[in-house]
């Protein structure tokens, strides 16, 4: 009987609760060819962002930023700002 159960349901594994995050009302909606820890980031990373302050991205996370500044931060004033390599940098204008 336990052998058939085991088959059934499969053995007990552990579970990887690193990977979880609490589910919001005002959570950035997914993204197209980008992960959603990376928006999640993003989107910190704005909400943290002060007047005057900026911070790096990859230029693959561009279209990413300016989206999610657009929806849920669309009082922010922001320019992005190609600096070289593979990388932009994000300024917070007002």
């Amino acid at each position: 009987m336990i052998k058939l159960l085991k088959r059934l349901f499969g053995t007990r594994r552990p579970i990887n609760h690193m990977e979880e995050f609490l589910i919001d009302d005002n959570m950035p909606l997914p993204i197209g060819g980008v992960e959603y820890k990376d928006v999640l980031k993003v989107k910190g990373y704005l909400d943290r962002l002060g007047v005057g302050q900026s911070f790096p991205v990859e230029l693959r996370l561009d279209h990413a930023v300016r989206k999610i500044a657009r929806e849920q931060f669309s009082h922010y004033k922001i320019s992005v700002r190609k600096v070289g390599g593979n990388f932009k940098r994000v300024f917070r204008l007002a």
